[in-house]
Formats: C-alpha cells, sequence, structure tokens
C-alpha cells in the first residue's frame, strides 16, 4: 500500500509514461517466476516467495522511479517525513490521510475476505473456481484503473463549485461503462470457447465467468465517483459508503452462497460495486447540487508549484 506514494508523486507530476512501464515490471516478473517455478518442478511455497518478491520488486521499481523524477526537479527533499509542515501546508491533510488510508483497507480486505468465506462455505475447489473468474475480471478493469490515475489529478486541479469538474466525471462515466460493455461482449462471446481449450474441468468457470461480466460496467461507470468526493472535500464521505456497501454486501454474499453455492457468491460479485456505487453516489450527487457552497480543495503550495516543470504548470493553471 506504501507504492501509492510513488505513484502519487508521478500523477501529479504528469510522468503517467513512468507510471506505464511500470505496470509492466510486477506481472512480468510474477510470470517469469511462475515460469522458473513450473519448469523446475517446485512446489507451491516458491510459487509464493516469487509471488511476493515480484511485488516487492515492482514496488521498489516504482519508488526508484519517482525519486529519480523528484531529484530531476530538484525537490527530493519532499521524500522526507513531515508530520507538522505538511499540516502547516495543506489544510486537513490529516483528514484525507486517514480517510483514504480506511477505505483503501477496507476495499483491499473484500476479496481476500469473501476467499476465506467461501473456502469454509464451499471448499478449496470451488474458490479455486472463483479466483480464476474474478482474477480475470480485475484484468479486463484495468483500463478504469488506468483511466483513474489520469482523472484525478486533473479533476483536482477544477474549480467544484464550477459545472465542469461534474461533467467531465459524467462524460467519462459513460466512455468507460462503453468500453466495459464491449468488454461484456468479448467475455459472453469468447469464455467458453477459450476455457474448453484448458479441459472440460474449466466449464464452470466460464459460467461463472459469463455471470459475473456485467460488473465490469458497474465498476468502470463508478470509477470517477471517488475523485469527485476528493476534490469536493468529502473523503469521509467516501469512507462511510465503503463501510455500508461492504457490510450489506457481506451480508448477502453469505446468504446467496448459502441459497444457491458458488452461483449466489457470483451474484453477490455484482453486488459489490453495485452497492458501493450507490452508496457512493449518493453523497456526490448532493455535492453536486450543493456544489456553489463547495471551495477549490487544492491549496497552494509555492515550495511544490514553484519547481513543477513551467510548461506542465502552465497548461493545467
Amino acid at each position: 500500500m506504501s507504492s501509492s506514494t510513488p505513484a502519487g508523486v508521478l500523477r501529479v507530476t504528469d510522468r503517467f509514461d513512468l507510471i506505464s512501464a511500470q505496470q509492466v515490471a510486477t506481472p512480468f516478473l510474477r510470470a517469469f517466476g511462475a515460469g522458473i517455478c513450473w519448469l523446475s518442478s517446485l512446489s507451491m511455497p516458491f510459487y509464493l516467495l516469487t509471488w511476493y518478491i515480484a511485488d516487492l520488486g515492482g514496488d521498489l521499481v516504482l519508488w526508484c522511479l519517482a525519486a529519480s523524477e523528484l531529484r530531476r526537479r530538484k525537490m527530493i527533499g519532499a521524500l522526507r517525513p513531515s508530520f507538522i509542515a505538511a499540516q502547516r501546508n495543506l489544510a486537513a491533510v490529516w483528514n484525507f490521510v486517514w480517510s483514504t488510508n480506511l477505505t483503501t483497507s477496507l476495499d483491499s480486505c473484500k476479496e481476500p475476505v469473501s476467499n476465506v468465506i467461501l473456502g469454509h462455505m464451499l471448499g478449496p475447489a470451488a474458490v479455486g473456481i472463483y479466483r480464476i473468474a474474478t482474477s480475470i475480471l480485475s484484468a479486463a478493469i484495468k483500463p478504469a484503473l488506468l483511466m483513474e490515475k489520469g482523472f484525478y489529478p486533473e479533476i483536482m486541479r477544477l474549480d467544484p463549485a464550477s459545472r465542469r469538474p461534474w461533467l467531465l466525471g459524467l462524460r467519462s462515466a459513460i466512455l468507460a461503462a462503453g468500453t466495459g460493455l464491449g468488454m461484456v461482449i468479448g467475455i459472453w462471446l469468447l469464455a467458453r470457447p477459450v476455457t474448453s481449450l484448458f479441459g472440460g474441468q474449466y466449464h464452470v468457470v466460464s459460467n461463472v465467468l459469463m455471470i459475473m461480466a456485467p460488473s465490469i460496467i458497474i465498476s468502470m461507470a463508478g470509477f470517477p465517483i471517488p475523485s469527485l468526493l476528493f476534490m469536493a472535500g468529502r473523503p469521509k464521505a467516501l469512507f462511510y459508503s465503503h463501510i455500508i456497501g461492504t457490510s450489506v454486501w457481506l451480508c448477502a454474499l453469505i446468504w446467496l452462497t448459502k441459497q444457491m453455492a458458488l452461483y449466489g457468491a457470483t451474484i453477490a460479485f455484482i453486488l459489490a460495486p453495485l452497492l458501493l456505487t450507490v452508496c457512493a453516489l449518493i453523497p456526490t450527487l448532493k455535492s453536486f447540487f450543493n456544489r456553489h457552497t463547495l471551495h477549490s480543495a487544492i491549496v497552494e503550495c509555492p515550495n511544490i508549484t514553484a519547481n513543477l516543470d513551467p510548461t506542465t504548470a502552465g497548461s493545467k493553471n
């Protein structure tokens, strides 16, 4: 989770080219390590070790890229921890830090918690099928995550009292939803032919994957909402919406799994992004209708803006 810091540095400095290059590092290291384990007939602990090394290596690459960019801009001192100066230069920074960290922690817990619950209720084989399907869907929504990386710094430079950021969020959501619809259609057409290449035992995976597929549209369409709430100065609203949505989803997961086994869990998987999006959409709409009372979330910090690239800073301001 600490890799969010260097990622934020590169996003603020508009170095999305470096972020894109780093995105290749972790999966490449995973594939390389898994390939060695497979060719050497190594046991599961070695696969876990290569996965850990790949995650750590990818994060270290991100830190090195961020440090290099800050050094190039003569801002390397920004990496020094500063509890007092941060509060002095950025108003309500701790409110933002705690809210976003708690939200991220809660969001990160959903997948492992659901795996443990399903493992207890249905056994390891069902969890394996569920995990394969969710991994494919997680890869499918990567474009939305990449769009969010570029959307957030841009939206934070706009005035929340105007209509511009809200219209940008709406248009981005429609664009992402359209992209997600194309992915869903592709999954419906290709899931069974592709999984059949690996044997009949993966037939259930295609069924689960096809049921889960519409969640891509919901997840991709809702990607602008967190950024809009941050822009409106309401990170706590996002945290509370995650608490409510996650609690309801957890109850639905247990109940549906009891009623319909694995297929109940797949339906609950669709409910997860739907509940989170609906719960977060309510404070977002409220902020939009009360936008004239909002103030820009940007706090001018001369020590930072003075060191940004003049052409970049000029175009954004």
